[in-house]
């Protein structure tokens, strides 16, 4: 989040973020809260349904 809010000191407008994996551990929570929408491409959850 910290990335976020520097590029927002400068200028950029910024309300997406992306991630690879979203470990579920109330980051999307955290951001939303912060006005930021976390899109994932996978979750923890999926990838380890996926390897069972």
């Amino acid at each position: 989040m910290l990335s976020a809010e520097d590029l927002k000191n400068v200028g950029a407008k910024v309300k997406n973020l992306l991630c690879v994996i979203d470990r579920n551990q109330s980051g999307k929570e955290n951001l939303f809260e912060a006005e930021l929408l976390l899109h994932s491409l996978l979750t923890m959850e999926g990838l380890l349904a996926v390897t069972k």
